[in-house]
């Protein structure tokens, strides 16, 4: 997985949530800004040069927000995943997600919407996965996943997987979703 997002803007009807990504060139103070934008007008932006760092969470409800990491961490978001909705007509559940993950999202029994996210870190060529509540609190780093291992989450059996091997040995960790 090595793809890069530049960008989450998303509503969560359920809970009066909204998702607000802050990339690498929302966090230059205004002089670097105006610096860059005279040294750069032909540039073009890649999705290598803007980086998401971290993820505003706004309760519209209350006009306030909460920073998903530690204003000063040093992250690189990969992608957000969450539960949006139940689709009756197609048995299955729907998904904000940036990535290819989601497995076994058909004929699921209706229930309610899990108020987790799923986060994917950049970290030295690996992947972390990171869980929370919509929220933002109890966030933690669930596993780091290798260059040659495979994960998704399996929407009917309610679990994150992990699947590798080492030396022929075959893995398997599953972590509740």
């Amino acid at each position: 997985m090595n793809s890069f997002i530049t960008s989450i803007e998303q509503y969560d009807a359920q809970t009066n949530l909204y998702f607000k990504s802050i990339t690498n060139e929302n966090t230059k103070n205004e002089d670097t800004k105006n610096k860059d934008r005279k040294s750069s007008l032909f540039s073009k932006i890649t999705a290598e040069s803007v980086n998401v760092v971290n993820i505003a969470i706004v309760d519209t409800l209350l006009d306030s927000y909460s920073l998903l990491f530690d204003e000063k961490s040093s992250v690189n978001i990969a992608f957000l995943l969450f539960e949006l909705d139940y689709d009756e007509e197609e048995k299955n559940m729907k998904f904000y997600n940036q990535c290819q993950a989601i497995m076994n999202n058909k004929n699921i029994d209706k229930r309610g919407i899990k108020d987790k996210l799923l986060i994917g870190l950049h970290v030295d060529k690996k992947i972390e996965l990171w869980m929370s509540n919509k929220r933002g609190n109890s966030l933690k780093k669930l596993v780091t996943i290798e260059k040659d291992d495979k994960w998704h989450l399996d929407v009917k059996n309610c679990k994150i997987r992990v699947l590798s091997s080492v030396n022929s040995e075959f893995f398997i960790k599953n972590f509740s979703w």
